[in-house]
């Protein structure tokens, strides 16, 4: 019934009298005339079009679905549908893409060619070509693909998205649902959105039409040149909602330069992971704020161990760059030029230090790390004391033994618990070791208590750094 509705309200718009329609008082926008233009974005989207590609694992596949003009709207539409459910079934691949070279490079996302045993390229011009992969990144959703055209072909140049401000008009051209070239126009909703949590993404979000189908295509700005490229949607049905998501230029001009020289991404590994400062973390290390990567786990052999960067410090600069937080690190350190000698800045104890440190290159295999087996929620070790409603015992070569643990691990290990203590609820558990104290390493219970004496002069509250099975993480107490 609401279909009908649409459809109705749909016909009635397109019969009504255009006198009607230009009777109706203008709205006030209160909108400099500057702002909007008058002839739309009908000459740049001309200029635009023809460098921009559909792109399908079927080379047989046709344009799109046609709609008669003899039938009623009703049966166009469900013929429509029943078109698209057909384009389906017959390709396992449809997306976007857009050229950046008059000889046919294609910049595309890898999930739209991925696994693929034929690309074939559609220009805006009805032409066909079949395309190879010159290569992909996936951690960035990259592909970089070449046809063999029999003409120079019309393309489009990178601009630069750290420049694109919030409510900046922007025009995505893609291939939607495998109509073919369209072309939907917005503003830049947002930027910088963290999408996938991860450490890397950086991404332009946008309230103009990206559908399925989209991806790989472009997104420029009213220069004509691409800012982003399609990547995500954020729909619960599946359709758009104004929530759509681009990959910016600025990362994706560095991937693309690399898959064209060298088929391939080469990124710059410190061999560290890092977790972000807590307010309760930087009052406990005397911080005046909480800035900085907290350094987790230090990979053995890799960049960071041979520069001496140790388990608690905290990364504040690389390169002369601040790291405000931990997800600035790993985008500084992965635009750095693998075997470059880098300078670090790290606080430890209070103390700055400014080390070296080689750049090497990151790997897509998992580094494996020791793995620490810890006690489970049955043990049967006395705690020799307690402190802060924890119980500890040393962690001796008869204890290493009896649990298998790492023979040149110290610390301390905890065997009981007040279920109702701060250090419960922050987390804390049986089997943990607390490896260091306010970035001092602890090898007795005797240390962690003159530690903690030394905490209530000053900021009440303690840093532990604690490792739990082949993961350390950090966390602060009160002293009182």
């Amino acid at each position: 019934m609401k279909k009908v509705l649409f459809f109705s309200c749909y016909l009635l718009l397109l019969t009504s009298p255009t006198s009607e329609l230009l009777a109706a008082p203008p709205l006030n926008l209160n909108i400099a005339p500057r702002q909007v233009t008058a002839t739309g974005f009908a000459d740049i989207v001309e200029e635009l079009l023809p460098a921009v590609v559909n792109i399908s694992t079927d080379p047989t596949r046709s344009s799109g679905p046609q709609v008669s003009s003899d039938s009623s709207f009703q049966d166009q539409f469900e013929d429509f549908k029943n078109q698209l459910d057909n384009k389906k079934k017959k390709t396992s691949a449809i997306g976007s893409g857009f050229i950046i070279s008059k000889d046919g490079f294609i910049v595309t996302n890898n999930h739209v060619v991925e696994d693929s045993e034929e690309i074939a390229i559609s220009l805006n011009d009805g032409s066909k070509y079949k395309a190879k992969v010159i290569g992909v990144d996936k951690k960035t959703d990259l592909a970089l693909l070449k046809i063999n055209p029999t003409k120079e072909l019309k393309f489009v140049k990178f601009g630069d998205s750290t420049k694109s401000r919030i409510g900046d008009w922007i025009i995505v051209i893609g291939n939607p649902y495998g109509l073919g070239g369209s072309v939907s126009v917005g503003i830049i909703s947002a930027r910088s959105r963290d999408v996938t949590n991860g450490q890397s993404d950086d991404f332009i979000q946008t309230d103009a039409a990206i559908n399925k189908g989209n991806s790989g295509g472009p997104m420029f700005n009213l220069d004509g040149e691409v800012i982003g490229i399609s990547a995500a949607l954020f729909s619960p049905s599946g359709g758009n909602v104004g929530i759509g998501f681009a990959t910016p230029s600025s990362t994706i001009s560095q991937v693309i330069k690399q898959l064209r020289e060298f088929g391939e991404v080469s990124r710059g590994w410190l061999g560290v992971s890092v977790q972000d400062i807590s307010d309760e973390i930087a009052q406990s290390m005397k911080m005046t704020k909480t800035k900085g990567a907290f350094v987790t786990e230090v990979a053995l052999g890799g960049p960071a161990d041979k520069a001496g960067i140790l388990p608690s410090d905290i990364i504040i600069k690389f390169d002369n760059q601040e790291v405000s937080d931990m997800k600035i690190l790993p985008k500084i350190v992965a635009k750095t030029p693998v075997g470059k000698i880098s300078k670090i800045t790290i606080l430890r104890r209070n103390k700055i230090k400014v080390l070296d440190i080689k750049v090497a290159k990151l790997k897509d295999e998992e580094i494996k790390k020791p793995i620490n087996k810890t006690l489970g929620k049955k043990q049967l070790l006395k705690p020799t004391d307690r402190i802060l409603e924890i119980g500890l015992v040393e962690i001796g070569e008869k204890l290493k033994k009896d649990k298998n643990l790492d023979t040149t691990l110290k610390g301390l290990m905890i065997v009981d618990l007040t279920l109702k203590s701060e250090a419960a609820e922050k987390g804390i558990m049986l089997g943990d070791i607390v490896l260091s104290a306010n970035q001092i390493p602890l090898n007795s219970i005797s240390d962690l208590k003159k530690i903690i004496e030394e905490s209530k002069k000053s900021t009440k509250k303690i840093f532990l750094f604690i490792r739990r099975g082949n993961l350390n993480y950090a966390v602060a107490l009160s002293t009182n």
